[in-house]
């Protein structure tokens, strides 16, 4: 990516490999974006894939969101930098049943709960993550 300008915007894209955090991810990264081109990051629980479009990312970073060490250790070197966080990630839980695939209420108010906690516990840090 190229240099930034003072007072660029910084996004944060959790849920970069999905379709919607892609298509964030590249107009943000657009020239044409209000206020940009912003300096992205990209993260998601793993690894980059390799049909990834790496240029369109500052940096691809990969951490479990559900392990809250994890998130701190993954996120402190950019978190002075960032100025906007767009959360995209969801995991979806599919259980085999009668041949079909179907989406467990219980198990997707699990997941709901465990990201809702953590966002809790984000937000009441002594020493906030994000100063932007």
């Amino acid at each position: 990516m190229g240099k930034v300008k003072p007072n660029t915007p910084v996004a944060l894209v959790v849920g970069v490999t999905g379709m919607v955090g892609l298509s964030l991810a590249e107009a943000l990264a657009s020239p044409t974006a209000l206020g940009g081109p912003w300096k992205v990051y990209g993260a998601a629980r793993r690894p980059k894939p390799t049909w990834f479009p790496s240029s369109i990312l500052d940096l691809y970073i990969t951490f479990d969101a559900l392990n809250f060490d994890d998130t701190l250790k993954q996120l402190s070197p950019i978190a002075h930098e960032v100025t906007h966080v767009f959360w995209l990630a969801i995991q979806v839980v599919l259980i085999w049943a009668k041949h079909d695939y179907y989406c467990s209420l219980s198990d997707l108010g699990i997941e709901i709960l465990a990201i809702s906690s953590f966002f809790t516990r984000l937000l009441h840090l002594d020493v906030p993550i994000f100063t932007n």
